[in-house]
């Protein structure tokens, strides 16, 4: 990103930051330091690297089953209103 400039005003501002003169130096600084750093990775020669998108190939399944656990009537005790099985709420639209 050497050829790019970085607006460390604009993302402070981002990110709802506030920096005294200095310490946007040092982000500056910082930043500048991580992106050269990342830009190395991009010289790695990777043309003989097969891509995975993962150790395993194949993701084991299993049958989606809806299960209540069957306590629903355990819950609703405690329900200070309920109707028709479910919890009772107050009306809060006209």
């Amino acid at each position: 990103m050497s050829e790019h400039e970085l607006d460390i005003k604009k993302i402070l501002w981002l990110s709802r930051l506030k920096a005294t003169q200095q310490e946007q130096e040092a982000f500056t600084t910082s930043l500048h330091q991580i992106l050269n750093w990342v830009s190395l990775m991009e010289e790695v020669d990777v043309s003989s690297v097969e891509p995975i998108a993962g150790l395993i190939q194949a993701m084991p399944r299993r049958e989606d089953i809806v299960n209540d656990g069957n306590i629903a009537e355990k819950i609703l005790q405690n329900a200070p209103d309920k109707a028709f099985g479910m919890f009772g709420v107050p009306k809060v639209v006209e």
